[in-house]
Order: C-alpha cells, then structure tokens, then sequence
C-alpha cells in the first residue's frame, strides 16, 4: 500500500508526505512479519521454532540486499538513456522502483492469499 502511494503521489512528494507513506510502509511491514512468523511457527516442530525465526531474519536482510541490487540499476539506467535533466531523469527511474516494488508486493499478496488458502485446505482434511 505504502508503495503504491508513492507512484501515485510522487509529483505530488513533501517531506511531510514522504514520512505518512514510510509510516505506512512500515506499520504494513511490522503487522505483516509478526503475523508471518507466528503463523510458521505453528507449521513446524517445537523444536524448530528458533530456526524459523532466524530463518525469517535472514531472509529478510537478503531481500533488502536483492532490493537495493535491483532498484539501483533501474535508477541507473534511466539516468543514463533517458531525457530531460539529471533531476528527471533520477525521477523517472525513481517511478520504475516504485512500480517494480508494488509489483513485487502484489506477486507477494499473491502468495500469501494462496499459503492461507492451502493451510485452510489441508486443515479441512484433517
């Protein structure tokens, strides 16, 4: 959602607006992995609760890593063919990041609905 603000609201972009979308971002976030964690731990064994955890940890430094790997040559590129001024150039491949990350949090909404889906189903059976 947060996401989706920003390409929405980018021409638009204050400061003031730029911290409501973050606090959006990462109120999103913070429900999100809580409940994510919770929600695997019920899926393994007692004993494996802790190496979820850390599992969950892990992964999320790697896709902060695969993020800025991925928005940087987006920026990048644009700056460099596209046209106009630095300033809209950096812009433009700014609205590329926020399109690629809403897309990637849409493909993840995705996955998630579709992992509840199939636990309910398998609990059905039981």
């Amino acid at each position: 959602m947060g996401n989706c603000l920003l390409l929405v609201l980018q021409p638009l972009l204050t400061p003031v607006l730029i911290v409501v979308c973050h606090i959006v971002i990462r109120s999103g976030f913070n429900l999100r992995f809580a409940n994510t964690i919770s929600n695997a731990s019920t899926l393994v064994d007692r004993k494996n609760v802790a190496d979820v955890n850390s599992s969950f940890n892990m992964l999320q430094q790697f896709a902060g890593s695969v993020g800025v790997s991925l928005a940087t040559p987006l920026i990048s590129l644009a700056q460099k063919t596209g046209q106009g001024t630095l300033g809209q150039r950096s812009y433009q491949g700014g609205r590329y990041d926020f399109i690629m990350f809403s897309c990637l949090a849409l493909v993840t909404l995705l996955a998630i609905w579709q992992n509840f889906r199939l636990q309910e189903q398998k609990n059905k059976g039981n």
